[in-house]
């Protein structure tokens, strides 16, 4: 809650992969045939969240 909500400041890079990580837990493994092009977008993952972030957290993702 603190890192989404800026309480507790984090780079890009480590947003993206906490962002991973929790994506990771909360979905399991990347399946193509089940996720669509911006299934993380649902998540909250920092206060000024980006597509950007957002296509980089699913590229660490689909490495897991």
């Amino acid at each position: 809650d603190d890192i989404v909500s800026g309480r507790l400041p984090c780079s890009f890079a480590t947003h993206t992969v906490l962002g991973s990580y929790t994506v990771q837990s909360e979905l399991g493994d990347y399946d193509p045939d089940e996720y669509g092009s911006d299934y993380v977008s649902e998540f909250r993952f920092a206060p000024h969240q980006t597509k950007e972030m957002e296509e980089k957290i699913m590229d660490l993702h689909k490495n897991y």
